[in-house]
């Protein structure tokens, strides 16, 4: 016997009943039973199958976002982090200590004054903005290229990316300073 299951109209699976026994027929009421087994069954399927993806998909993000070498943050439309890999989870801290901060105007006043309007245009604005800031992260001048990204998502708002750029910086103030020396 095979009993097609339907989701909206298409067919989305399909349950499969047989019997080693060749003298059994399956009579009107067992194969009315089948069908409303496959009613039950096959939305419970298709759901697991969609969760395991989700998962999947979760675990694979994770892994990519957590192997960059820059800082992602995601937020909500208050400020309110829902996602940071490691980079962006110590610049987190390092700008807000305590932590106590939980929406984008409490740490705003906390971030390098060059970085503060292009943070909250994006909140209030939903413009995006780019610059370079240099914060102290473990005793030392970090120097950071950023880009704050307002996003088209009703629960994350917002992505910061942060890339340590304090190498950049150094060679080209190395550089600055021969061709000063050779003048």
């Amino acid at each position: 016997v095979l009993t097609t299951y339907y989701a909206a109209g298409v067919p989305a699976g399909a349950l499969v009943i047989s019997t080693w026994d060749r003298d059994y027929h399956f009579g009107e009421r067992a194969l009315a039973l089948l069908k409303r087994m496959v009613q039950f069954v096959g939305p419970a399927v298709e759901a697991a199958r969609a969760e395991a993806e989700l998962v999947q998909q979760a675990a694979v993000y994770s892994l990519i976002l957590g192997s960059l070498s820059e800082g992602v943050i995601v937020s909500d439309g208050e400020g309110r982090v829902l996602f940071a890999n490691g980079l962006g989870r110590k610049i987190l801290k390092t700008v807000d200590p305590a932590q106590r901060a939980t929406t984008w105007r409490e740490i705003t006043g906390s971030l390098p004054e060059s970085a503060q309007e292009g943070f909250r245009a994006v909140f209030e604005e939903g413009k995006g903005s780019r610059g370079r800031a240099s914060i102290s992260m473990d005793g030392r001048p970090v120097w950071l290229d950023y880009e704050v990204v307002p996003l088209n998502d009703p629960v994350m708002k917002v992505l910061l990316v942060v890339t340590d750029v304090s190498a950049d910086v150094a060679r080209e103030a190395e550089q600055a300073r021969h061709r000063q020396e050779i003048e």
